[in-house]
C-alpha cells in the first residue's frame, strides 16, 4: 500500500483525527476521540473531495479535506497533508489554501465574502530539521499599521492558517498530542517501542488497525527515504563531478595558457631582439655611408652600392642619413 493511501486512512481514524484537531484548531484543544465520533455521526465532521479542479491549470489533489463545525467559528475547512521530506512547501500550502478559499464562491450555500469559512491547512512534516522537531508553527495574515497615529486596534484578516506540525522523538515532547503523532510518524525508532507506545497512548490492543497502518506507513516511508537519498546522492554526484571537471578544465586551461604565453613571449622577444639588432646595423651602415660620401664625393646611391648595403636595408639607411 502506498504511503499516501495509508496516511489518508490514518487521518480518517477518529482517534488520530482528534489529535490533529487538537493541535490545529485552537477551539478544539483536548478534544476526545469519543467527541470526534459523535461529531462525525451527527454530520459536524464531513469528509469532502480533495480533488480541486481549475479550469485552466488542471486538478489539484489534496490528501484530506474536511469540513468541521466548531463551537466558536462555525464551519471551517481542515486540509491535512503529509510531507515526507523537508523540501520547501509553504508556497504549495498557500496555493492549496487559496484554492479552498476561492472554491467557496461556487458553493450552493455561498452567502458573499463576509460568509467565507476559515481554512486550516495542516502539514505534518515527517523529517524536519533537527531544530524544528516537536514544534507546531502557524502562518497567518496579521495586520500591521505602518503609518499614522494613534495606533489603531485592527481586526485580523483571519480566513486561513497554515499549520506546520514537525514530527520528532516522542520522548522529547511534553505535549500529549504531539507525542501521539510522533509515535505514528517518527521514523528513527525501534518498531517494538513504537507499537508499545501506540498501544499505551491510544489504549488499543495488538490487533488494532492503527498498529497495522503505522507499520505499513513506515515500511513505505523507508522505501521513499532510500529513493530520496539515492536521488540526492545522484544530484550531489553530478554536482561534484561538474565541480571536479571545471577545476580540471581550469587547471588544464591555465597550463595551456601559460605554455602558449611562454611560446608567444619567446617569439616576441626574439622578434624584438632581431628588430633592435637590425636597427643597430642600419645606424652603423648609415655612419659608414656618410663617411664615404664625405671623402669620395659619391652620391648616396653610389656610396650605398660601394658599401654593399643589403637591398632590404638601403631605404632605412637613406632615411637615417637624410632625416
Amino acid at each position: 500500500m502506498r504511503k499516501d493511501q495509508t496516511f489518508k486512512e490514518l487521518m480518517r481514524d477518529p482517534r488520530v483525527l482528534s489529535r490533529i484537531l487538537s493541535v490545529s484548531i485552537p477551539g478544539m484543544r483536548g478534544v476526545e476521540p469519543k467527541k470526534v465520533k459523535e461529531m462525525w455521526k451527527n454530520g459536524d465532521i464531513v469528509l469532502t473531495s480533495g480533488e480541486l479542479v481549475s479550469s485552466d491549470k488542471g486538478v489539484m489533489m489534496l490528501d484530506i479535506l474536511y469540513m468541521v463545525r466548531t463551537e466558536d467559528q462555525g464551519w471551517v475547512f481542515l486540509n491535512i497533508e503529509g510531507q515526507v521530506f523537508r523540501k520547501p512547501f509553504l508556497k504549495r500550502a498557500a496555493a492549496y489554501v487559496s484554492k479552498i478559499v476561492d472554491d467557496q464562491r461556487g458553493a450552493p450555500l455561498w452567502e458573499g465574502y463576509e460568509g467565507l469559512r476559515k481554512v486550516y491547512s495542516v502539514w505534518i512534516v515527517f523529517n524536519p530539521h533537527a531544530s524544528e522537531r516537536n514544534t507546531v508553527i502557524r502562518h497567518r495574515f496579521q495586520p500591521l499599521q505602518e503609518t499614522g497615529t494613534p495606533l489603531m486596534k485592527l481586526p485580523p484578516c483571519d480566513f486561513c492558517e497554515i499549520v506546520t506540525v514537525n514530527i520528532g522523538d516522542p520522548d522529547e515532547t511534553e505535549s500529549e498530542e504531539l507525542r501521539s503523532l510522533d509515535l505514528l510518524f517518527y521514523d528513527d525508532m525501534e518498531e517494538q517501542k513504537r507499537l508499545e507506545g501506540l498501544r499505551t497512548v491510544f489504549k488499543i490492543d495488538a490487533n488494532d488497525s492503527i498498529l497495522r497502518r503505522a507499520k505499513g506507513m513506515h515500511m513505505n516511508l523507508d522505501e521513499q527515504y532510500i529513493e530520496h537519498w539515492k536521488e540526492i546522492g545522484l544530484e550531489q554526484g553530478i554536482q561534484k563531478g561538474m565541480e571536479k571537471g571545471m577545476q580540471k578544465g581550469m587547471e588544464k586551461g591555465m597550463e595551456q595558457g601559460m605554455e602558449k604565453g611562454m611560446q608567444k613571449g619567446i617569439q616576441e622577444g626574439m622578434e624584438q631582439g632581431r628588430a633592435e639588432e637590425r636597427r643597430k646595423t642600419v645606424l652603423l651602415l648609415a655612419n659608414s655611408v656618410k663617411a664615404v660620401v664625405k671623402y669620395t664625393g659619391l652620391d648616396l646611391d653610389g656610396a650605398i652600392a660601394m658599401m654593399g648595403v643589403p637591398a632590404d636595408m638601403a631605404e632605412d639607411v637613406k632615411s637615417e642619413i637624410t632625416c
